[in-house]
């Protein structure tokens, strides 16, 4: 590694993000940061810059001004597999390019630069996170085979699998049914409080947002909106601002959820 790793504890930082393609503002001035032990939640409209933040923040995307730090570390100055020792990646629609099985997936996820040897530590860290994502029992079965949660499930733990302490996922729910976007989710929250683990991702559901986040970020054209605790930023005004949608918000269970109200198109 050209710099040494840096503690659990530290966060994630992104100071006057900004990203631009030829002819077009894509972010602006983006500040925030990614606690470990906490889910983060990017929420906007189409074309609001949020794949974007995601790609910069995880060294997917160069060429953006500002600073993306880990402590005193400039993840900007580190190779692609050091990144991932660090941040863990879910990205839209993944797909291997051909069948394998689950194990062999997680396998190919430690990145060993010969995938004809395999230690005994390596073989057990993949039976390590098959045991805690409930994947024991298909470790043989081939992933195309299986349904759209357990195939979620195996894309998250092949992230993981390097133990790194951030995870990012850009929109993991998308294509799944209702209860399996939940079971996903909701796996995923428990996890950063037993494994420390911090999230960011990428929701459309602004209420299953609300029900998960410790913080939402709103973004609109790029810029920054809102951020803050879901009972901060799920608001009729900022909804307002950020969707275009005449609006209420009322709380359920002790969260704020959001009720889109009729216009008057019949």
């Amino acid at each position: 590694m050209s710099q040494k790793l840096m503690p659990e504890m530290e966060a994630i930082k992104l100071s006057s993000l900004s990203f631009s393609y030829p002819k077009k503002d894509v972010l602006q001035e983006i500040s925030m940061e990614i606690k470990p032990g906490t889910f983060t939640v990017v929420v906007g409209p189409n074309g609001a810059g949020k794949s974007t933040l995601l790609k910069c923040s995880n060294q997917l995307l160069k060429g953006y001004s500002g600073d993306v730090k880990l402590g005193d570390i400039n993840l900007k100055n580190l190779r692609n597999y050091e990144i991932s020792r660090y941040i863990g990646y879910v990205p839209q629609n993944y797909q291997t390019l051909f069948s394998m099985t689950v194990f062999d997936s997680l396998l190919l996820g430690l990145e060993r630069r010969s995938t004809l040897s395999y230690s005994k530590a390596d073989l057990m860290r993949v039976s390590q996170i098959m045991d805690q994502f409930d994947l024991a029992d298909m470790a043989n079965k081939e992933i195309d085979h299986l349904s759209g949660g357990q195939q979620q499930r195996v894309t998250i733990a092949r992230a993981l699998v390097k133990e790194p302490p951030f995870l990012f996922m850009d929109e993991p729910t998308s294509g799944l049914d209702i209860k399996t976007q939940r079971d996903v989710m909701f796996f995923l929250k428990r996890l950063t409080r037993t494994k420390n683990i911090g999230v960011l991702t990428i929701i459309h559901d602004i209420n299953l947002a609300a029900e998960l986040a410790d913080k939402i970020v709103v973004l609109k054209d790029g810029n920054l909106l809102a951020k803050g605790k879901p009972e901060e930023v799920v608001v009729p005004k900022i909804m307002k601002d950020a969707f275009g949608v005449k609006n209420e918000v009322i709380f359920h269970q002790g969260n704020p959820h959001l009720l889109i109200l009729n216009e008057g198109i019949s």
